[in-house]
């Protein structure tokens, strides 16, 4: 018997104990993001079976390939309607390795590295601290009319680039692939935006004449991109994030209907996913990861408020979950790439990068809890010296919670 099923089981029961003795919350019909933020007003027992009925969700495989949902405190995912996803670009880092810019991403940015054999699944989520607002604003790279304003980002795990089969009669071709909440996933001539959550898979290097349902991005005509099916999800407001995680999973093709995954949790209160066959067979190929909030779309910049503190933990599942992952800065695995280029996000934010640590869970923080390797790190917006009321400023910032031994 699989061992995700074993384990969700377990946890089933678990979940049946922990949530006698207290009312459950009734499940809305709207996916909405409003539930999470009253997590300080509820009873430990209750407190303690969302962490339960999360664990048991992470641990239930989806039936098949397409779009599912499930509401606390359902264990059973509900298939939902699938969408066509629009041709938004999320490129990978296209400017030189060195120097690092101030921001974080394009090439400037932490990225797991496993020691022994491929990544399965990598789950992101942050605490945050003085996080009062967030723009996105357009980079040097940036298409003319970005997508900018407030509360516009996107969060991605993204894979190392490597070389399958997908790549076959094209010299130098490279695959990649991310997983994404990306807040302008759906827009109509670039207004009346609504997010999503999918995959966009790419090919590297592959020449003119892209595969049918393919196409280059904007001023290239070497890459090539396609985006799974999304799901409609909510906008969730930036000072939410403490409350989100996204997961991506991805095994070897094995002719099975499906074999990668993206998942988006909101705070105990929902999940959703898109699962897909595999189109890179990049489960082949997972030995690098890198999770983190930038902007949304095209080389577009994520800008936090003075004040702003995010401690980003990035946990890992790979065939040997005894051995902690190693923490890499993006600038130096594109020097030591034996490839053109580097994979980690062209998208970035206007925070500083902090310190980098590894470890062996468990971990716990906020809403959420995991036993997987991980590294964890910090990025920051200084206050200033004189604080500008009008943008959060001015207040000291706790540092984050400790990891528990």
């Amino acid at each position: 018997m699989n061992k995700r099923i074993i384990a969700a089981a377990a946890l089933v029961a678990g979940l049946f104990v922990h949530t006698q003795g207290f009312t459950q919350v009734p499940i809305s019909p709207s996916t909405g993001a409003s539930t999470a933020a009253d997590a300080t007003t509820m009873s430990e027992p209750e407190k303690a079976a969302r962490r339960t009925w999360r664990a048991v969700i992470r641990n239930t495989p989806v039936p098949a390939g397409g779009c599912f949902h499930v509401s606390y405190p359902n264990v059973a995912w509900e298939r939902v309607e699938c969408k066509e996803a629009k041709p938004h670009v999320h490129h990978a880092s296209r400017r030189p390795a060195t120097p690092a810019p101030a921001s974080v991403g394009d090439t400037n940015d932490y990225i797991a590295g496993v020691t022994e054999g491929l990544i399965t699944e990598a789950h992101g989520h942050f605490f945050i601290s003085g996080v009062i607002s967030e723009t996105n604003v357009p980079g040097n790279l940036s298409p003319p009319g970005a997508i900018t304003g407030p509360n516009e980002y996107s969060l991605q795990i993204n894979t190392n680039r490597a070389y399958t089969p997908a790549c076959a009669g094209h010299v130098n071709c490279t695959v990649w692939q991310q997983f994404i909440y990306s807040i302008n996933s759906d827009c109509v001539l670039l207004v009346d935006c609504t997010p999503g959550l999918y995959m966009q898979y790419w090919l590297y290097n592959w020449g003119n004449n892209c595969p049918s349902n393919w196409a280059h991005p904007a001023g290239d005509s070497v890459d090539c991109y396609t985006n799974s099916q999304t799901i409609s999800v909510p906008d969730i407001p930036v000072t939410e994030l403490g409350n989100v995680m996204l997961q991506g999973w991805a095994s070897p093709a094995n002719g099975t209907d499906f074999n990668d995954c993206v998942f988006l949790d909101y705070g105990g209160e929902w999940f959703n996913a898109v699962c897909a066959a595999s189109v890179l067979d990049i489960g082949s190929v997972w030995t690098h990861a890198e999770f983190n909030v930038v902007g949304d779309l095209d080389s577009t910049q994520a800008n936090f408020n003075a004040g702003s503190q995010i401690t980003v933990q990035l946990g890992i599942d790979n065939i040997s979950n005894n051995v902690p992952p190693v923490c890499l800065l993006a600038s130096d695995v594109a020097a030591s790439a034996t490839y053109a280029g580097t994979w980690d996000t062209a998208e970035t934010n206007n925070l500083t990068l902090g310190a980098c640590q590894t470890g062996i869970g468990p971990v716990v923080n906020g809403p959420y809890s995991f036993d997987e390797p991980y590294i964890e790190f910090s990025e920051t917006s200084a206050i200033p010296s004189t604080p500008c009321l009008s943008c959060g400023g001015g207040s000291p910032v706790p540092p984050p919670p400790p990891i528990e031994p």
